[in-house]
C-alpha cells in the first residue's frame, strides 16, 4: 500500500466527539461502553467485552490476553465477530471456549480488508472495508497494537488513520515499523497511560535481566541443539560482570551479601552461582508472574543458567505451550527435579510462597535446599521496612540498585523492577517519535480518571507537542465516539 501523501483534511462535523472522558457509564443497570474504546467512524470496538453487547458493534477487536480487556468475554459471546492475533485466539479457544466460528486470527505485520457491517442512519448496511494491521505491542504473548485506516467521507480525501496500543512497552523499534512510517498522519492515538507519570520511571528489561540476555540470545541455538542441562551451570552460560539480576546470582557469596540491605540478611548468604544449580541442596527460582505475561525473564533465567522451566499449575504448562514459541516449549519440563526456575503466581513470591514451591519440589523429589523468589514488581522495588530505589534513567541500572532481603533462612526475596507496561521516558519516546514522523493530531489516554486523567491529558498533550509535525486539534474537535453509525 502506497503512503498516503495528500494534506490531512479539516475535521468534518460528523467526526467530532462530545467532551468528557472516562469509564463506562452506569445507567439502568447497564454499563456504556466508553467512547475511547470505539473506533470513530465504524462499528468496530476494542476490548470491550464486559459491557454485553454494544450497541450498534459488530467487530469486536481484542488486543491480547489479559482479564481486564477480555473480561465478560464468555463462551456464550454472540454479538459479533471477534478479530484479535493468533496467538490470543489460541488462548481464547483455551481458556474461554469461544465459538471458534465467531473469532478470527489476523495476521502481524499484514494489513488486511474487513468488511464493516455496521447500519448507516437510514438503516442500510455500510458495505465500507476498513483496512487493519497488528503490530507487535511488546507486552505479553500475542499482544498488539491496532491500526485502523477508516475510508473518509469527504471525495478524493485520505483516510482516517487510529492507532489504538492496548497494553504496550514502547521501544524504539516501534518508531521504525514500516506500516507506521509509511504513513502522512496518525488522527488519533489511543494510547495506554498506565504509567504516565513522572514517578513512573524504571530500567529497560534487558538492563533489569542483565547482560548476560544479550549473550545467551547468541546461545540460544547451541541450546535448543544440546537440550538443557539440568544438572549443572556452565561457567561460560552466566554473566562475566555483575550486571542485572543475571549479574547478582553471578557474584560471589561476599558481594551478594553486601547488597543485601536488611541486617538478618547476613545470617545466611548464598553461594556463588555457579554452585547454586549443581550444589546439593540445591537453588530453587522461583519466578512469579500471571496467566501470561513475564516469559522473557523467566526464559532468559532458563536459557542464560542452562537448566529447564516447571509450573506446579499443569494448566498454566499447558497455558505456555500454547503460545506459539518454540524456544519456550523445548524449556517446560513437566517434572520439578528437572527444572530450577519454577513459575508460581504472582502471590507466592513472599515467604510462605516460596517455601510452598521448595516444599511442592522436594515432595516429588526434588533436592533443593534454598529459593530465590524474583518478584517483578514495576517501577519500585524494596521489601517491608528496606529502603525503596528507583532508576530514572536508561543505563544507570546496576546490581546495587537490587534490593533483595532474607525472608526466611531458606528464602531470599529479590523484588525486580520488571513491568510489561512503558515507562514514563518510553512514553514519551515513543509519542514525540511519532508526533515527529508520521505525525499525530490527538492523543487519547485510555488509563486514567478524574483529576488525574487530567494530568495525563497534558502530559500526553506535551510530548505531541515536543514533535509536533502536524496542525494540534482542539479538545472538543477531535474523533467521534459515535458517528453516523448507530
Amino acid at each position: 500500500m502506497k503512503p498516503v501523501t495528500s494534506a490531512a483534511p479539516s475535521m468534518p462535523v460528523s467526526h467530532r466527539w462530545t467532551n468528557g472522558w472516562g469509564g463506562g457509564k452506569w445507567g439502568k443497570g447497564k454499563r456504556e461502553c466508553p467512547f475511547y474504546k470505539r473506533v470513530p467512524g465504524t462499528s468496530f470496538v476494542v476490548d470491550a467485552f464486559s459491557y454485553g453487547g454494544v450497541p450498534g458493534a459488530t467487530g469486536y477487536f481484542l488486543t491480547h490476553f489479559h482479564s481486564d480487556h477480555y473480561g465478560g468475554l464468555t463462551s456464550s459471546f454472540a454479538h459479533g465477530t471477534i478479530y484479535c492475533s493468533p496467538v490470543t485466539r489460541a488462548l481464547v479457544l483455551l481458556q474461554l471456549r469461544v465459538d471458534e466460528t465467531r473469532i478470527v486470527a489476523l495476521p502481524i505485520g499484514e494489513e488486511v480488508d474487513i468488511m464493516d457491517a455496521g447500519l448507516a442512519k437510514g438503516g442500510t448496511r455500510t458495505g465500507r472495508t476498513i483496512k487493519v494491521t497488528l503490530m507487535e505491542a511488546n507486552h505479553c504473548p500475542g499482544s498488539v497494537l491496532m491500526l485502523f485506516k477508516v475510508p473518509n467521507t469527504l471525495p478524493n480525501s485520505p483516510p482516517y488513520i487510529y492507532l489504538h496500543t492496548g497494553d504496550m512497552r514502547a521501544h524504539r523499534s516501534h518508531l521504525e515499523i514500516p506500516v507506521l512510517r509509511s504513513l502522512h498522519r496518525i488522527d488519533a492515538l489511543f494510547l495506554d497511560t498506565t504509567y504516565c507519570r513522572p514517578q513512573y520511571r524504571f530500567p529497560p528489561q534487558d538492563e533489569v535481566i542483565g547482560d548476560a540476555w544479550r549473550d545467551a540470545r547468541a546461545k540460544a541455538a547451541k541450546v535448543a541443539e544440546s537440550g538443557p542441562d539440568d544438572s549443572a551451570v556452565s561457567e561460560e552460560s552466566l554473566p562475566q560482570k555483575p550486571t542485572g539480576l543475571l549479574g547478582w546470582l553471578k557474584i560471589t557469596p561476599r558481594q551478594q551479601s553486601a547488597s543485601l540491605v536488611s541486617k538478618a540478611s547476613r545470617i545466611q548468604p548464598l553461594n556463588a552461582f555457579t554452585r547454586l544449580l549443581s550444589s546439593t541442596p540445591r537453588t530453587l527460582i522461583a519466578v512469579g508472574a500471571y496467566q501470561i505475561g513475564k516469559e522473557r525473564l523467566f526464559k532468559a533465567l532458563a536459557i542464560s543458567l542452562r537448566t529447564s522451566i516447571f509450573s506446579p499449575d499443569s494448566h498454566k504448562r499447558r497455558v505456555l505451550r500454547t503460545l506459539g514459541d518454540q524456544e519456550l516449549t523445548r524449556l517446560i519440563v513437566d517434572d520439578p527435579r528437572r527444572a530450577c526456575v519454577h513459575v508460581v503466581g504472582m502471590g507466592k513470591v513472599d515467604k510462605d510462597g516460596a517455601l510452598e514451591a521448595l516444599e511442592f519440589a522436594n515432595a516429588r523429589g526434588g533436592s533443593f535446599g534454598r529459593v530465590v523468589a524474583i518478584r517483578p514488581t514495576g517501577w519500585t522495588w524494596g521489601g517491608k521496612g528496606h529502603q525503596t530505589a528507583k532508576v530514572e534513567r536508561s543505563g544507570q541500572f546496576s546490581v546495587r540498585d537490587l534490593r533483595p532481603y532474607l525472608a526466611h533462612p531458606k528464602v531470599t526475596v529479590v523484588p525486580l523492577p520488571y513491568s510489561e507496561h512503558s515507562s514514563f521516558d518510553e512514553l514519551e519516546m515513543f509519542v514525540t517519535g511519532l508526533s515527529k514522523h508520521p505525525g499525530v493530531r490527538k492523543v487519547v489516554p485510555t488509563v486514567g480518571s478524574g483529576q488525574g486523567w487530567k494530568e495525563i491529558q497534558r502530559l500526553c498533550d506535551m510530548f505531541r507537542t515536543a514533535g509536533e509535525s502536524s496542525p494540534p486539534v482542539a479538545n472538543d474537535a477531535i474523533l467521534p465516539p459515535v458517528t453516523e453509525l448507530e
